[in-house]
């Protein structure tokens, strides 16, 4: 069995938990609860830094995955099974949310990262330039803004196009190849660079963990679940 490094398991396992929190307010907000501004700054950055940390934790797990094995198949299925949960996920929000519809959110941009991953996990620490890359584009996209739908998932769209959950390429995928040079680097075969101590038996660690190992699993059924308990909420208050 592969060696599991708790550190990602837990950060990655603490970041989904308070995603679940985050989207819990959000639909209490959104289906008229309790009034609570998910607008304000407080939040905004509170997303923005959450998600590029995941984001972040995707590339590094990408990079101990690739050493483990090097097997470009791998991603390649994987990848593609993640964007079609993704292209499920738009379908179902079209039909029960036309104006909320996620076109290409979280998923779709996790399984694009992960599909093309084999062509550019074997640069290893190199992806700092890759990184460096997309901030520049960031930081130019005024100058590259296109009105064409087939740009929505570059992010090179005009800015006043909304989208619902949209995640695009340019920026995450500064945090993606971020994450993979620092994996290349920190985990190189296998072996921490860095001691860690060992607080993965905590209970609230262990738990965690166990989280981050089942990222995938808990952001597909957390809102159904959660919208199931509204539905029950709205008979009885």
């Amino acid at each position: 069995m592969h060696e599991r490094f708790w550190e990602v398991d837990f950060l990655r396992g603490s970041l989904i938990s308070l995603m679940v929190v985050y989207h819990f307010l959000f639909d209490l907000a959104f289906f008229g609860f309790v009034s609570i501004n998910l607008s304000a700054p407080f939040f905004k950055v509170g997303v923005w830094i959450g998600l590029g940390l995941f984001m972040f934790l995707v590339g590094t797990s990408l990079a101990i995955s690739y050493a483990r094995r090097q097997q470009k198949t791998h991603f390649v299925f994987r990848g593609a099974r993640v964007f079609l949960l993704g292209v499920i996920i738009t379908i179902v929000t079209f039909t029960f949310f036309p104006q909320n519809t996620v076109v290409f959110g979280t998923l779709h941009f996790i399984g694009v990262a992960v599909l093309f991953a084999p062509l550019y996990l074997g640069l290893g620490v190199a992806n700092s330039i890759l990184a460096l890359g997309v901030a520049l584009i960031t930081y130019a996209k005024p100058l590259f803004s296109f009105s064409h739908p087939l740009f929505i998932p570059t992010g090179l769209v005009q800015p006043n196009w909304y989208y619902f959950d949209y995640e695009p390429l340019i920026p995450w995928l500064f945090f993606v190849f971020s994450g993979v040079a620092f994996g290349a680097f920190f985990y190189q075969n296998q072996t921490r660079k860095l001691s860690v101590p060992d607080f993965s038996k905590l209970p609230v660690v262990s738990h965690l963990c166990a989280l981050g190992r089942r990222s995938l699993v808990i952001y597909l059924i957390h809102q159904p679940i959660l919208l199931s308990i509204l539905f029950v909420l709205s008979y009885v208050r």
